[in-house]
């Protein structure tokens, strides 16, 4: 009787590594051809300057409505807690609020036309065309400043201790 042959094992063992591989080399390259390739760059439906100062001047409008509920809210609290409100503090945080709300804006507005944005649809425009950033920043904060007092109204009754 003969010994087994140790070397017949390792052939099949090795022509199972070389399978595998070869069926995961073919399967990679098959699920390289079915990824598809990314399509070509469309053309922005808003030029890339307005689209930045139409994100800015959104986000700068929110956190002008923030600044002015927290003026609110801040003149409340201290009506409630039996100091009473400073009510020139109050409306200087709000002042303070309208500039940033324009300093900020300004660096992605200031070569930009407002009208390609659509501007002055619901703002006043006293001055006529055309219609400026400090138009703009006027409509926010009397626009915006008049919601935020409204919500504030709301959370904050008058009657509430």
């Amino acid at each position: 009787m003969s010994a087994p042959s140790r070397s017949a094992p390792r052939a099949s063992a090795a022509t199972g590594v070389q399978r595998r591989s070869a069926i995961c080399l073919a399967s990679l390259a098959v699920g390289v051809l079915l990824v598809p390739s990314p399509a070509p760059a469309a053309e922005p439906i808003v030029p890339i300057d307005l689209l930045l100062c139409q994100q800015a001047i959104g986000k700068e409008a929110l956190r002008f409505v923030k600044r002015v509920h927290k003026a609110w809210r801040i003149c409340r609290d201290a009506d409630t807690r039996g100091q009473g409100c400073d009510p020139a503090r109050r409306d200087a945080a709000i002042a303070d609020a309208a500039a940033k709300l324009a300093r900020r804006s300004e660096p992605r507005c200031d070569a930009v036309t407002l009208e390609s944005l659509g501007f002055p649809e619901a703002c006043d425009d006293p001055d006529g065309a055309p219609f400026t950033l400090a138009d703009l920043v006027a409509c926010l904060r009397d626009g915006h400043g008049a919601h935020a007092e409204a919500m504030f109204a709301i959370e904050y009754p008058a009657g509430a201790p």
